[in-house]
C-alpha cells in the first residue's frame, strides 16, 4: 500500500485508519481571485459591447480563459484527493459521490437553465436542440455547434465539470492504472483538440470541414485534461511521490510558476499545441505550494474564505449582474465612462452587487441543499 502523506499544515489529515475531511489553507483565496478575475474581465467585455471605452483586449481574453482553466485544475485536484481519502478508508461509493455533486452543482445549474429557457424569444428546432443539450449537461457541445441559451453562457464550464465527474470516479476505482489512465486523458484531449484544428479545411468539403471546426471548438472547451492534471497533482501529494514533490513544492518552483504565468498573461501568449496543459501544470504548482502552506500569500483570512465559499455563485451570477448594472448605468442614469473614476466605480459596484447576489443565493438556495447533504451523512462540499 503506498504511503499516505501526513503533513501538519493540512488540518484533519489521515490519522491511523480514520479519515476526516482535509482542508487546504489558501485555496479559498485562489478560488476568490479566479472568480473575481472572470468578473472584472466580463465588466470590460460589456463595456466594449455597449460602445464604451474599455480594457477588453488579448490580455483580458487570456486571463478570463485561464481563470476557467484554473477552476478546472483545482476541481480535479480537490475531487481526486477526497476520493483517494475515501478509497483509503474502504471503497469509493459512486452513489455518494454523485449525490454530493448533484447537491452542490445542480441547484444553480438548473436555476440558470430555467432562466435561459424563459429568456428564449424563438423556439425553433435549433433552440429546442440547444435546450435538450443543456438539460443533458452538454452546453459545451451546444456552444461548439453555434447555439447557446441566453443569459446562461457560464453554464458551459459547469457542464464540462459534470462530464468529468461522470467518468472520474470510475477511473479512480482502478487505482493501479490511475497514472496511466490520467496521462492518457491529458494526451487524448490534446490530440483530439489539435488534430481537429489541424485537419479542419484539409478535405475541401464544406460539410466535413464544418463538423471538424465544431469538433475543434468542442475539444477546446472540454478541458478534461486540465482536470486530469489536477488529479495527478493530488495523487502525487496523497501518496507522497517524493521525486515529484521535490519539484512541485518548493519556493523556486512556486516563484518560477508565478513569474511565467504573469509573463504569459502580460504578452497574451498562446503556447502552440499544449497551451491548456502548460497552464495546468503551472496552476498545479501554485495550488500545491499554497495548499501546503509553503506560500499562502495572505490568502487564508476571513474575507478570502467568505469569497471562496460563494465563488460558484460569483462565477454564475456575474454576467446577469453586469448586464443589469450596465442597463441602469447606460439607459437609466445616462452616464458615460469619461474618467478613470467612472471605470473604477463601475467595477466596484459590479463586484459588490455580484458578491451580494451570490451570498443571498448561497444562504437562500445552496445552503438548503448542503444541509440536506449533511443530513444524508455525505462529505462536505468542495
Amino acid at each position: 500500500m503506498p504511503k499516505v502523506l501526513q503533513v501538519s499544515v493540512v488540518e484533519n489529515a489521515v490519522i491511523g485508519n480514520i479519515l476526516k475531511p482535509t482542508y487546504f489553507p489558501g485555496l479559498s483565496g485562489l478560488r476568490a481571485i479566479a472568480a473575481a478575475t472572470v468578473l472584472f474581465v466580463h465588466v470590460e467585455l460589456y463595456k466594449m459591447m455597449n460602445g464604451f471605452p474599455n480594457f477588453w483586449n488579448d490580455v483580458a481574453i487570456v486571463m478570463a480563459q485561464r481563470a476557467v482553466t484554473f477552476f478546472f485544475v483545482l476541481s480535479g485536484f480537490l475531487i481526486t484527493y477526497l476520493l483517494f481519502q475515501e478509497h483509503q478508508k474502504g471503497e469509493i461509493s459512486i452513489k455518494k459521490f454523485y449525490s454530493r455533486r448533484v447537491l452542490r452543482i445542480w441547484p444553480l445549474y438548473f436555476l440558470f437553465f430555467l432562466i435561459g429557457v424563459f429568456s428564449v424569444e424563438i423556439y425553433d428546432k435549433y433552440m429546442l436542440r440547444t435546450i435538450f443539450l443543456y438539460a443533458l449537461f452538454l452546453p459545451n457541445l451546444s456552444l461548439a455547434l453555434g447555439f447557446g441559451l441566453p443569459n446562461a453562457f457560464m453554464m458551459w464550464s459547469v457542464g464540462v465539470e459534470e462530464q468529468f465527474y461522470l467518468v472520474w470516479p470510475w477511473i479512480m476505482k482502478i487505482k493501479e492504472e490511475f497514472i496511466g489512465l490520467s496521462v492518457a486523458v491529458v494526451f487524448a484531449f490534446a490530440l483530439l483538440r489539435n488534430g481537429s484544428q489541424y485537419i479542419s479545411g484539409y478535405f475541401g468539403n464544406p460539410i466535413i470541414d464544418q463538423y471538424l471546426r465544431h469538433a475543434a471548438e468542442f475539444f477546446e472547451m472540454t478541458s478534461l485534461g486540465a482536470m486530469a492534471i489536477g488529479g495527478l497533482g493530488a495523487y502525487c501529494l496523497f501518496f507522497r511521490k517524493e521525486f515529484v514533490l521535490r519539484f512541485l513544492i518548493n519556493s523556486w518552483s512556486f516563484l518560477a510558476a508565478v513569474i511565467i504565468i504573469c509573463l504569459l498573461f502580460y504578452f497574451a501568449v498562446k503556447i502552440p499545441y499544449f497551451n491548456t496543459e502548460v497552464y495546468s501544470v503551472l496552476f498545479i504548482i501554485l495550488i500545491a505550494n499554497i495548499g501546503m502552506g509553503k506560500a499562502n500569500l495572505l490568502l487564508e483570512n476571513k474575507l478570502c474564505r467568505f469569497l471562496g465559499n460563494i465563488s460558484y455563485g460569483i462565477y454564475m451570477y456575474n454576467l446577469l449582474v453586469i448586464k443589469l448594472c450596465m442597463h441602469v448605468y447606460k439607459d437609466v442614469l445616462h452616464l458615460k465612462f469619461n474618467t478613470g473614476f467612472h471605470h473604477l466605480l463601475f467595477s466596484i459596484v459590479n463586484f459588490c452587487a455580484t458578491v451580494l447576489v451570490a451570498w443571498l443565493s448561497y444562504q437562500l438556495i445552496e445552503k438548503r441543499f448542503l444541509n440536506l447533504k449533511a443530513r444524508l451523512q455525505l462529505q462536505p462540499a468542495v
